[in-house]
């Protein structure tokens, strides 16, 4: 069973939070976003607490920044379109009740952070646990709880996983609506715009330039970044049991957003206390994404899935 490290209790998140790791990585918590640090290495940081974006709305909950093998930024902050930022999770058709519930934008409602679940690190992991509600702006009424799962692995010289785990369930009276939309939305990143030569790829190839719609339970984001002439890459692997799984839809846009939604002919009701839950693996490693065996990776993956579930 995982040695938990700490879980924080409100008191503490206004207090500045190191927790060491029994061997390399450590967490640091400043109160608004936590951060993963690999041999005094910055891997990752969760943004929890509200923060006002370069458009001054509130932005939070998402991943930024998230760091490559050789140290280079994966991620980029907040486009000019939607104000998003790194690695997040947000939908564009969401109701309740028949009303609109729009965590894209925030018009409707917003994503407020309410507890801490975990936060532990040991030799063999890092486990990051929260509790995130949707709330209609009007009523100030929580529709939906998030629960947000993060867990970093130990990395190597050529590979790194993190997996995210985002689990939404139903706390209303009425009839909850989720995703159904032939667009970005969903579980989704903003490339860095300074990684080069980008090639993207999936389970059928590499991907043509100017193709927006990816049928895969994977992509692959290779790049050369600006201080190195050598490519590294980012896969994000599917949980095969997602919510529009079938449909395997990824969109991408020419600015660089990536994201893997519910297709529209695939829109989600939840009955109160009904939930769905979306789970993916980033895998960030060496070389081109093309030459890696990502087929047979994303079989590991699969396999590490089989034995959570029979574990």
């Amino acid at each position: 069973m995982l040695r938990g490290v700490g879980i924080l209790s409100g008191a503490f998140l206004a207090l500045f939070t190191q927790i060491a790791a029994p061997a390399q990585m450590t967490l640091v918590d400043d109160g608004t976003r936590v951060s993963v640090i690999d041999k005094s290495k910055p891997i990752l940081t969760y943004r929890y607490g509200p923060e006002t974006s370069h458009h001054g709305t509130p932005d939070s909950h998402f991943i930024f920044p998230l760091m490559g093998l050789s140290g280079e930024a994966l991620l980029a902050e907040s486009g000019a379109s939607d104000g998003h930022s790194g690695v997040f999770w947000a939908w564009r058709n969401c109701r309740v009740g028949g009303r609109p519930m729009d965590v894209w934008t925030g018009t409707s409602a917003r994503r407020v952070f309410e507890r801490w679940i975990i936060q532990a690190a040991t030799a063999e992991r890092v486990d990051l646990g929260l509790q995130n509600a949707w709330i209609l702006n009007e009523s100030g009424e929580a529709q939906v709880l998030e629960t947000v799962r993060i867990t970093v692995w130990p990395g190597t010289r050529k590979s790194r996983s993190v997996d995210v785990s985002v689990y939404l369930r139903n706390i209303s009276y009425r009839l909850v609506e989720i995703g159904g939309l032939d667009d970005v939305q969903g579980f989704c990143l903003r490339l860095a715009p300074d990684l080069k030569n980008l090639t993207v790829s999936g389970g059928q190839g590499i991907v043509a330039d100017g193709v927006s719609s990816i049928m895969s339970p994977w992509v692959d984001l290779s790049y050369r970044d600006a201080r190195h002439s050598s490519y590294s890459g980012l896969t994000i692997f599917q949980h095969p049991e997602n919510p529009g799984y079938a449909g395997r839809n990824w969109f991408f846009t020419p600015e660089g957003l990536l994201g893997a939604g519910i297709a529209s002919s695939e829109r989600y009701e939840l009955k109160p206390g009904e939930g769905l839950h979306f789970r993916y693996r980033l895998y960030i490693h060496d070389g081109f994404g093309p030459n890696q065996a990502l087929d047979q990776l994303y079989g590991a993956y699969l396999n590490d899935v089989l034995e959570e579930k029979t574990g």
